[in-house]
C-alpha cells in the first residue's frame, strides 16, 4: 500500500489511470480498511478529516493513479 496523504489535509482526489482496480483506505488509525474501489478511469473526491491517512493499493498486478490533496 502507498500512503498518499499523511499530513493535515481536508480534501482528497484520486483517479485510477491504470488498468488494474485500486482500493482506497481513509483512516485515522492503523486499521487501513479498504472500503473504496476504483476501476480503470474511475475517480473519487471527498472532504476528509484532517487527521485522515489515505492509502491506495491494488488487489493484484500494478496500476497508476493521479491524486492531490489540499487544505
Amino acid at each position: 500500500a502507498t500512503e498518499i496523504v499523511d499530513a493535515a489535509k481536508d480534501f482528497v482526489y484520486i483517479k485510477n489511470t491504470g488498468g488494474a482496480e485500486v482500493v482506497v483506505s481513509l483512516t485515522t488509525d492503523a486499521t487501513a480498511e479498504y472500503v473504496i474501489a476504483l476501476a480503470e478511469n474511475e475517480a473519487f473526491a471527498s472532504d476528509i478529516d484532517t487527521s485522515a491517512r489515505v492509502f491506495v493499493k491494488t488487489l493484484s498486478g500494478a496500476s497508476t493513479i493521479e491524486h492531490f490533496s489540499v487544505t
